[in-house]
């Protein structure tokens, strides 16, 4: 796998940094605020995105993101300029898209012949005291989706479902890097709408 350079970074390119040691990225703020000239923000992990769920609109939903994942308060992220805001967001998105820098070289989601789906994660980690590479998500079940509806917040919703689906516990979902936690929930959603053919391989 070819791991991104900072050229590709987006918008932000020219003004932002990968910080290679964790994988974070530093950007330098167009429009200062007070004494702060740039945002480090560091990869978000699933539990990130289980938080947002208090906002009260998708603004507020990246505004908590961005003060979770950054050393500012949300009163500094609020009164940022939008450029400097939305370029913020962008960031969380490329995060969500990219690979960490110290990532697993092979990720192929293989298909099973029962409809299963193995998951490797780029960033392995512990639980239960054992190491997990990769996930193997079941078929989702009506018993699964009325479950899930009973949870208030599309982030906790989502934390559920891959708890459910590849029988780990949420305390372990909330710890995935943001790449593995998106993969495996779109792997879940493709499950109903996509038949994958049997033993295919997708990135």
């Amino acid at each position: 796998m070819d791991f991104p350079s900072d050229e590709d970074a987006g918008a932000a390119d020219e003004f932002t940094v990968l910080n290679e040691d964790d994988g974070s990225k530093t950007y330098t703020l167009a429009f200062a605020v007070g004494d702060v000239t740039e945002l480090r923000l560091r990869r978000p992990l699933g539990g990130d995105y289980e938080a947002t769920d208090a906002a009260t609109g998708p603004t507020e939903r990246k505004e908590l993101m961005l003060a979770r994942l950054s050393d500012l308060d949300r009163k500094e992220i609020a009164v940022l300029d939008m450029l400097d805001f939305n370029t913020a967001t962008e960031i969380v998105t490329w995060f969500e898209q990219n690979a960490a820098p110290d990532a697993r070289e092979s990720i192929d989601i293989v298909f099973h012949d029962d409809g299963t789906a193995t998951v490797p994660l780029s960033l392995p980690l512990k639980s239960e005291g054992q190491d997990l590479i990769e996930v193997t998500l079941r078929r989702m079940r009506p018993a699964d989706v009325k479950a899930a509806e009973q949870i208030r917040g599309v982030n906790k919703r989502a934390v559920e479902m891959v708890s459910r689906l590849g029988n780990i516990p949420r305390a372990t979902v909330r710890k995935l890097d943001c790449f593995d936690f998106v993969r495996l929930n779109n792997t879940g959603a493709d499950f109903l709408q996509k038949r994958p053919a049997t033993g295919e391989k997708s990135s």
